[in-house]
């Protein structure tokens, strides 16, 4: 897979991400109505944001073939886990441990990705995860101090 493509669907990924987290930041105490829709900035700006995502996506199409790099957007399940778990305090279980671990070899598989893009997307997912952690740790370290 060539750089460019990589890169952008990397981009794809994490824009796509961003924007599933406002959605659901933006549902936090929604109210339906077509009024409330329209005026909520998480919903507008999660669209914002799926709208560049799909950009993106459309420039990396230009990059490579679409049956390369389409499976890449299974890693928008990655970027959900992480931050869903940072931001919401949604547990990560060690089933869905697995299934991320599946889906990222499943990506690998299907997109014969090169070594380096494997690690430099393994490299991002233990960021992720490391903040997870320390996130873990100081609410830990805040729930035995009460």
């Amino acid at each position: 897979m060539r750089r460019k493509a990589f890169l952008f669907i990397l981009l794809t990924t994490i824009l796509i991400a961003i924007a599933q987290i406002l959605f659901k930041f933006g549902m936090e105490g929604f109210e339906f109505s077509f009024f409330n829709l329209i005026t909520n900035y998480f919903v507008l700006l999660g669209l914002l944001f799926y709208g560049l995502g799909s950009v993106s996506l459309i420039l990396s199409f230009k990059e490579e073939d679409v049956s390369s790099v389409y499976p890449l957007i299974g890693m928008v399940y990655v970027w959900v886990l992480l931050a869903s778990s940072y931001y919401f305090s949604e547990l990560i279980t060690y089933s869905k441990i697995a299934g991320l671990a599946s889906i990222i070899v499943g990506v690998v598989f299907i997109t014969k990705w090169s070594y380096q893009y494997f690690l430099v997307c393994c490299l991002l997912w233990l960021v992720q995860l490391e903040l997870f952690i320390l996130k873990w740790h100081l609410m830990m370290e805040s729930l035995t101090k009460n």
